[in-house]
């Protein structure tokens, strides 16, 4: 397991440590640990920030669960192609409507990027509820907009965080779909 981590740099410390103690329950034991097992091993006394951290680590393909069933964290078994690492662009958040290269780069697994046009955008404000100040978007270039995915779109001369909902991005300025947000990555 400590491999895996290892190729993966950009989880948090908390992440690393209940993935490492997941994975060492699972091999001990032969099952997975429960929510509280893992509230009292990484010491977090709630069990809502446990779970937000499970769900990122589902959404990055390091575990898979089955809803509403104790003990079913399964580990991932990683494909070739998210071994992979792809060193993409970060760009930086000057204004509320400007972006500028920061000339740096981020190595994300090749399963984060959609095509050649995914690059990561760091915030240098608010944006919205659940976008705070030097959280990083994962942000793909695309002109194809898919019905309840979130954009990146500038409106009013303010950088916006907005669900797809049929038609409703057409005639406004996209910046891109976010395919994930890394928390305070730098």
């Amino acid at each position: 397991m400590s491999d895996l981590i290892k190729e993966y740099p950009f989880l948090s410390a908390k992440q690393r440590e209940i993935m490492n103690f997941i994975s060492k329950t699972i091999e001990e034991k032969g099952y997975s640990p429960t929510i509280r097992e893992i509230c009292q091993a990484v010491n977090l006394s709630s069990s809502s920030t446990v779970h937000c951290h499970l769900r990122t680590l589902e959404r990055l393909h390091y575990i898979e669960r089955v809803p509403a069933k104790t003990r079913s964290i399964k580990l991932c078994t990683l494909g070739s192609s998210q071994n992979e690492i792809v060193r993409i662009r970060l760009y930086v958040q000057t204004s509320e409507d400007t972006i500028c290269d920061s000339g740096k780069y981020i190595s994300l697994p090749l399963s984060f990027t959609r095509n050649e046009k995914t690059f990561a955008l760091q915030l240098s404000k608010r944006l919205e509820e659940g976008l705070e100040q030097r959280d990083i978007l994962i942000i793909n270039c695309s002109q194809e907009y898919i019905e309840g995915h979130f954009y990146l779109i500038v409106e009013n001369n303010k950088l916006r965080l907005v669900k797809s909902i049929d038609d409703s991005l057409k005639n406004k300025r996209v910046i891109g779909e976010i395919v994930s947000n890394i928390h305070q990555l730098m």
